[in-house]
């Protein structure tokens, strides 16, 4: 693995715990103008469960995006059980990365190089294992689109296969498939 990798690996692993510490620690706002949800939402820190505002991120409910592709209930529901399935597994991974990260501080500063390349290791095997996680889940999440709903996305949203995770999608259509004035 080249080191650009491995830093890209690190940045999107960096970028997961920001997003997943800021959707844990702050409560779901209603947005205005969004259409009423097509369900109740799970209650906000149910075992297991992450929060509405977790849910909320992913592209699939984005308002626009759902109307654009004309998403089903049934679609966007099992979209939301592959993110919960997928943030539970992350998490079990992200905890000990924090740890391995002190010690490799630690080891560093003490001259103990053998327990730094241990740490860095570990730490290096937790970003791949995080990676893989939110390739695994967003290949899943776009297999569950028809054919033409992929073909929209691919025109309209190429954003979202190049992007490493599910979240922070701009919503508006790239400009090369906008519609042509008259």
């Amino acid at each position: 693995m080249g080191r650009s990798h491995s830093r890209a690996c690190f940045g999107l692993a960096v970028v997961t715990l920001c997003v997943l510490a800021a959707c844990e620690s702050s409560p779901a706002a209603p947005t205005a103008g969004v259409a009423t949800p097509r369900r109740t939402p799970p209650a906000q820190g149910a075992p297991g469960v992450p929060n509405a505002q977790l849910l909320g991120r992913a592209w699939w409910n984005q308002p626009e995006l759902v109307v654009a592709l004309k998403l089903s209930d049934a679609q966007r529901t099992k979209m939301d059980g592959l993110l919960t399935q997928s943030a539970e597994s992350q998490r079990a991974v992200q905890q000990p990365q924090g740890q391995h990260q002190k010690a490799l501080e630690q080891a560093l500063a003490s001259g103990d190089w053998q327990s730094a390349r241990t740490e860095a290791s570990a730490i290096r095997n937790g970003l791949v294992a995080i990676w893989a996680a939110q390739s695994t889940l967003k290949i899943d999440v776009l297999a569950l689109l028809t054919p033409e709903q992929r073909q929209i996305v691919a025109a309209q949203y190429p954003l979202l296969l190049r992007q490493p995770s599910v979240f922070g999608l701009p919503t508006r259509p790239t400009p090369a498939a906008a519609t042509p004035r008259a």
